[in-house]
């Protein structure tokens, strides 16, 4: 089997941080890497654009619509956090995109405060979700 020509496409460079596009090669070790989190804003319907960041938090003060992500890249793992914030017992409905184990999205923690860590794998075509509840 031929070996590929390693190669790297770097997106943009600060002092702090590298962003890359691509990397073409026969092997691949990384030893650390940052994934950048975002704080996603609390609305009716709450906008995830990958992105700005592969890891969220979102603080919901009433119940809420999860749109579908933006950006999304095929083999993607994804983390969100989901604080209740307002007076608790905030409910999330989840865009089409988002799929369950047995179908049954995860019930979110009741207290203000409390928080609980949902994962995602897409799998090019849907977020295939996991969660751990009450957190905090």
């Amino acid at each position: 089997m031929a070996q590929s020509t390693p190669s790297l496409k770097v997106k943009s460079v600060t002092s702090d941080s590298l962003e890359v596009n691509s990397i073409t090669t026969d092997s691949l070790e990384v030893k650390s890497a940052t994934i950048d989190r975002q704080v996603l804003t609390d609305a009716a319907n709450i906008d995830w654009d990958i992105d700005s960041g592969a890891n969220a938090d979102v603080t919901i003060v009433a119940s809420r619509v999860i749109n579908a992500p933006t950006n999304l890249q095929d083999s993607s793992t994804l983390v969100l956090k989901v604080i209740q914030g307002g007076t608790g017992n905030n409910l999330l409905t989840w865009n089409s995109i988002f799929k369950w184990a047995a179908g049954a999205p995860p019930v979110l923690s009741n207290n203000v405060g409390e928080y609980d860590l949902i994962f995602f794998y897409f799998d090019g075509t849907y977020m295939n979700g996991s969660f751990l509840r009450n957190m905090s």
